[in-house]
């Protein structure tokens, strides 16, 4: 739905954006929200939104085109391969947290924030060795319940033994069939 002189899709890097999100050339008037994948989506998208919203409202200035066009060569030039360009894994923490620090958010606020991004973290992280390795399998570590204290940072899985015993049956029951 954009002309190719505005905005190029090729091996899945939407170009050219600032920080994921904001377009080169209208950074103000054309921001994607929710481009990164293989993150905890709602998040970030939060965290992208308070800077959309300081930029829009002017409450925040970018730097230059030609300051944002640097950033976006240097982060590109250290890329393995293109088709990861907004692929962030584990790197989303800091960058949910950059673009919170960047739309000058309350030290009340930004503290807050970052306790959530940090429990947000933890669990994630926990979650990941109970995730299946092949695509296709059995995916019980989605029945995982937390317990979670936002105010005190802290949580708490309540039925961890039980899913790591069904995930052990689950790789045994497998490993069976295979033979």
């Amino acid at each position: 739905f954009f002309s190719a002189d505005i905005v190029t899709s090729k091996n899945r890097a939407v170009k050219p954006l600032y920080l994921h999100m904001f377009h080169l050339d209208f950074p103000e008037s054309l921001i994607f929200l929710g481009l990164p994948h293989s993150v905890v989506p709602f998040p970030l998208m939060q965290a992208q939104a308070h800077l959309a919203a300081a930029v829009i409202s002017g409450r925040v200035q970018l730097p230059n085109r030609e300051a944002r066009k640097q950033a976006g060569a240097d982060y590109e030039a250290a890329l393995p391969r293109l088709k990861d360009a907004h692929h962030l894994g584990d790197k989303q923490w800091n960058y949910c947290l950059s673009l919170l620090r960047l739309a000058q958010l309350s030290d009340d606020e930004f503290e807050q924030w970052d306790k959530f991004i940090r429990v947000n973290q933890q669990i994630y992280n926990h979650v990941g060795p109970r995730r299946p390795q092949l695509p296709g399998t059995d995916d019980i570590y989605r029945r995982l319940e937390y317990l979670v204290n936002r105010q005190h940072a802290s949580w708490r899985c309540l039925n961890e033994n039980d899913i790591d015993t069904e995930i052990e049956h689950f790789v045994q029951t497998y490993l069976l069939c295979r033979q």
